[in-house]
């Protein structure tokens, strides 16, 4: 599970999951209401992996960029 804290004026939130730290080509690029995404099917648990979240009300970015 990924989890992260609300951010000021946020409705939803872009959510992106790669292998890669430039997420060139991201394996999930979603958006979302919550707080958190589950991802069930494309973790191999062996791989490396960088997630990232970006609020609607942060226009300029990505809010950190977290690895594992």
């Amino acid at each position: 599970m990924f989890q992260w804290d609300v951010e000021l004026n946020a409705t939803s939130y872009d959510f992106q999951l790669s292998t890669s730290e430039d997420f060139s080509s991201p394996l999930v690029n979603t958006n979302i209401t919550k707080l958190y995404y589950i991802e069930k099917n494309v973790i191999e648990w062996e791989s490396n992996y960088y997630w990232r979240v970006k609020p609607d009300s942060e226009p300029m970015g990505w809010i950190g960029t977290s690895g594992f």
